[in-house]
């Protein structure tokens, strides 16, 4: 009746509106692989006229890899839903677009024809931005194994004279009587210690800062646990 239609094509405006504003790519395939609906996303996409010119149109060409859509589609048929599969798309203009795909087979009753509804994530730019993390992180790594590395070698370096000075101004003390000669080897000893102190504090940064850190799994139930049982036996 006419309500019944008005209410009907309400119902259908609405689920138009839904799907036209999501962030996915939604678009329904009849198992000939041709298209049945698609939101205008998917249709802007892939280079479509428009989201009324769609239907029985192919697209399979949008997959880079043919066999993505017919391992999907099989396992669709025989699962009847595949998740979270990671898949390359081919858009018009020859870029590449990679989005997790997720595909329902639809209905179930095989009085009715079978649907499959896919919905398409585009996580390109995510995964250019794990890539340039990845890169920034490997020249970070780089970056602190050659500050390690110098101030491990120079300070080590440093040292080597530093301790023949001392032994030259032990063997001084020994051997020199002069008063005034033992004032200046005392002095040389001092600036030493202040230089062999200044070294060691590198050296000690160095193993602080860069040291590789190590975790630990702490379990808290267990911790917890103790510290009321040790809190029990001995109240306060």
């Amino acid at each position: 009746n006419k309500v019944g239609n008005e209410r009907l094509i309400r119902l259908k405006n609405l689920y138009r509106s839904f799907v036209d504003n999501m962030f996915e790519l939604v678009f329904r395939s009849s198992t000939a692989d041709t298209l049945a609906f698609s939101n205008r996303l998917f249709a802007a996409t892939f280079g479509y006229p428009s989201v009324h010119d769609i239907k029985g149109r192919p697209f399979i060409q949008i997959f880079s890899d043919p066999q993505d859509y017919f391992s999907i589609k099989q396992e669709a048929l025989i699962e009847k839903r595949v998740t979270g599969r990671k898949v390359l798309f081919r858009k018009p203009d020859g870029d590449e677009m990679l989005a997790i795909v997720n595909c329902l087979l639809y209905p179930h009753d095989e009085s009715v024809e079978t649907y499959f509804n896919w919905t398409i994530l585009d996580i390109s730019e995510w995964s250019d931005f794990d890539k340039r993390l990845q890169q920034k992180t490997e020249q970070l790594a780089k970056a602190n194994a050659q500050v390690e590395k110098f101030l491990y070698s120079t300070s080590h370096d440093l040292r080597a004279p530093i301790t023949t000075i001392f032994g030259l101004v032990n063997l001084m003390r020994h051997e020199v009587k002069d008063s005034s000669i033992l004032d200046y080897v005392d002095k040389i000893e001092a600036s030493v210690n202040r230089l062999d102190t200044i070294i060691h504090d590198i050296l000690n940064f160095s193993k602080a800062y860069y040291q590789r850190l190590s975790s630990v799994r702490i379990d808290f139930e267990s911790m917890i646990h103790r510290v009321l049982a040790k809190h029990v036996d001995n109240p306060s």
